[in-house]
């Protein structure tokens, strides 16, 4: 992936991400896996916190940030983490599978608990469970062991009216799924009627996306998602219709937008899928960084130790101060090294 340098973004960036949740995809050892890195405003150091390496046993799915805490999630757990402290909470949440993005709602955490089919508001205040929406079921068909329902939810978020929507990767929430590695190509083609749905009417507002992560609310109440499985990303206006697409070249799941920038996180393609997405066998797991009036790709960050991208975040100053603070009193040093930029 090349194309033109036009000076480094001023936004420093974190980068969370695991290994690859299926055994016959990975490459990599565990402890070789570092799932927190975060970049200085010049894009060439990549940082990250040794603490933070151990945890889970794949890496770091979320982070979002409430009142004087930070909060990160694993595939299964949520973890708590006062600005000001060394320490660190697990806040117990029973029946936690698949966790992709969390998401700050007035005030509330809400997790896509993507392998329950339910989105959960967390209450940092109350320290409750406030709400556990599940999504509507389906009626099963077929062979039981062959089919799974589910939408594969992986984020909600607020739309510019208030509603409170579900991005998933089934619209009708079915999906067909196969039990052998040969006929993995046969199970990917038959995606393509992922979209964003009403939580509360079931209303379809987007269809037609094949497995799509990401959904980010632009400042002008446009929206952008990655398109993952067609290795774009693609505008939409307020009322959902495409403005623009571009391609990303490899399967994006991770976005934050800046003052000039969108950032997108693109992971490198499993073995498995060569075949299916052609001509991705050279990209490397990655943020890609796009003007946000053009869309035009300007920047590559090429990242290490990771196989799978999971999200992208601009580091605010309370994060910045989190990280120094935890840094400092847990004892370790903060590693570097250098990242490959283009």
């Amino acid at each position: 992936m090349t194309q033109p340098r036009e000076g480094i973004p001023p936004d420093p960036i974190i980068c969370l991400g695991s290994l690859n949740d299926k055994i016959e995809d990975r490459q990599m050892r565990r402890e070789d896996v570092v799932p927190f890195q975060y970049f200085s405003g010049t894009g060439v150091e990549n940082f990250s916190l040794p603490a933070l390496n151990c945890m889970s046993t794949l890496g770091l799915s979320s982070l979002a940030h409430v009142g004087d805490s930070i909060y990160i999630t694993t595939d299964s757990e949520l973890f708590k983490f006062p600005i000001y402290s060394s320490q660190f909470i697990e806040i117990p949440i029973p029946g936690l599978k698949d966790i992709h993005e969390m998401t700050v709602i007035d005030g509330k955490l809400w997790l896509a608990n993507t392998g329950m089919n339910e989105l959960i508001c967390y209450d940092p205040q109350t320290k409750d469970v406030s709400e556990r929406l599940h999504l509507p079921e389906v009626e099963k068909c077929g062979d039981s062991e062959d089919i799974v329902d589910t939408y594969h939810c992986n984020q909600c978020f607020e739309d510019n009216k208030g509603e409170l929507l579900a991005l998933v990767h089934h619209v009708d929430g079915k999906q067909h799924m196969v039990s052998t590695a040969s006929k993995v190509v046969n199970k990917l083609k038959k995606q393509g009627n992922g979209g964003v749905i009403n939580t509360r009417t079931g209303e379809v507002m987007l269809k037609g996306l094949k497995g799509p992560h990401s959904a980010r609310v632009l400042p002008d109440e446009t929206y952008v998602i990655c398109d993952s499985g067609f290795l774009e990303i693609c505008h939409y206006d307020s009322n959902w219709n495409l403005i623009n697409k571009v391609s990303t070249k490899g399967w994006s799941r991770g976005v934050d937008i800046g003052k000039e920038h969108i950032y997108v996180g693109v992971s490198e393609t499993r073995k498995r899928y060569l075949n299916l997405f052609s001509g991705t066998a050279g990209v490397p797991n990655c943020i890609l960084v796009y003007k946000i009036e053009t869309f035009r790709l300007v920047h590559e960050i090429v990242l290490k130790a990771i196989e799978q991208v999971n999200n992208v975040y601009i580091m605010t100053p309370d994060i910045w101060r989190w990280i120094e603070t935890f840094k400092k009193k847990t004892m370790s040093h903060t590693s570097n090294f250098t990242a490959d930029t283009r």
